[in-house]
């Protein structure tokens, strides 16, 4: 892909996808813009590696976590594809600093904790041998809200929105959990745990 064709994707995006003219645009405006044209060059190959999976019968890696610590992707996928010069080369064109646009991203909430990093590590690794690993998380109202993976196409669930988000509810599956106020909670716990609060 040449900067010029990347430039009028992200121009496409920028006023189509995300809803504003460049004049108006900010930071993040501009970042969601490079993202979803970034998100293009990935779903083909998504595409022809699910085909692909199915076609030889292959099997795949399915890996549950609770938490998935992938940190910012934007940057990652774009050297990934071989468009980081191209990138670069488009938004400068369009009077943008791709590092001022890259460093925009916030850190997927999708966890906080080492295991998450471990779990992101092991998605990362089993894509490089070609084990086409899935990988999901719980989706929670309370904390940590969950998605999951695979970089033959990658796509993230996060707390702030993202470009590269692909919902695939028609396989979603809904686990009831009884909600538990706060103060119940506290109870329960204080309870198991022999603690009384005092007078």
């Amino acid at each position: 892909m040449t900067p010029s064709t990347l430039q009028a994707s992200i121009l496409r995006h920028l006023t189509f996808t995300v809803g504003k003219d460049a004049p108006h645009a900010v930071a993040h405006d501009w970042r969601m813009a490079l993202s979803h044209a970034i998100r293009d060059q990935i779903v083909e190959p998504w595409f022809a590696s699910t085909r692909r999976t199915w076609d030889e019968d292959k099997k795949r890696v399915y890996y549950l976590s609770m938490e998935f610590l992938i940190g910012r992707i934007l940057e990652d996928a774009t050297i990934n594809l071989g468009l980081y010069d191209a990138a670069s080369e488009a938004m400068a064109a369009l009077g943008q600093d791709m590092r001022a646009v890259i460093d925009d991203e916030p850190d997927a909430a999708l966890g906080n904790g080492g295991l998450g990093r471990l779990a992101a590590c092991f998605m990362a690794s089993m894509a490089t041998l070609g084990c086409r690993p899935m990988a999901t998380a719980s989706a929670t109202n309370t904390g940590c809200s969950g998605s999951i993976s695979t970089m033959a196409g990658r796509s993230r669930r996060r707390k702030t929105g993202c470009a590269r988000r692909i919902r695939g509810n028609s396989r979603g599956r809904k686990v009831p959990i009884p909600s538990v106020s706060r103060a119940t909670s506290r109870r329960a716990m204080a309870a198991r745990s022999g603690c009384r609060r005092k007078p």
